[in-house]
Formats: structure tokens, sequence, C-alpha cells
């Protein structure tokens, strides 16, 4: 799995792993999940101290899937080798 964070300045780095601990301390409390593709998530803060400034990368990739929405704080894009490697948390 690959676990890429989009910061609000449209910053791209690699995180080590996707795991719960790792989406509250980037995310916050509260965030929800969006399935972009098979094998593709973005986990996007819920948050009112981590989501206050527009994400304009996410968003896009969010709309480019679908979802024409707008995207608030950091998100991170889990993607997994197959879709048979479906995240779940």
């Amino acid at each position: 799995m690959i676990a890429t964070l989009i910061t609000t300045d449209g910053v791209y780095r690699q995180l080590s792993d996707g795991n719960r601990d790792t989406l509250h301390e980037h995310l916050g409390a509260q965030f929800d999940m969006l399935t972009l593709t098979d094998t593709t998530d973005m986990w996007i803060s819920d948050d009112p101290h981590h989501a206050h400034t527009l994400n304009p990368e996410a968003t896009q990739i969010a709309a480019q899937a679908g979802f024409p929405i707008e995207v608030y704080g950091t998100a991170i894009v889990l993607t997994a080798p197959q879709p048979a490697y479906a995240l779940a948390h």
C-alpha cells in the first residue's frame, strides 16, 4: 500500500503507512473516506481544527473521480496494489 499526503499547499509526500494512527496524526480526530477507484481511497478531514483551508490538489483529484466537492485541509490518498487488498478502516 502507498500512502500519500497532499497538503493545502499542493505538496505531495509519501508516508510510511496509512494506518489509523497516521490518519489521526495528519487529519485530526474525525475523517471520511472517498473511494476514488477500486484500488484508491482518499481520506479527508472532518475535524474543524484541521479542515479550514481549501486543498485545490485534493479537490481536483476528487472531481476527476466523480466527486464534485471541495476538500479542505490535508488529504491522504491510499493506493493498494490490487482490489483484493481493499482497505477497511
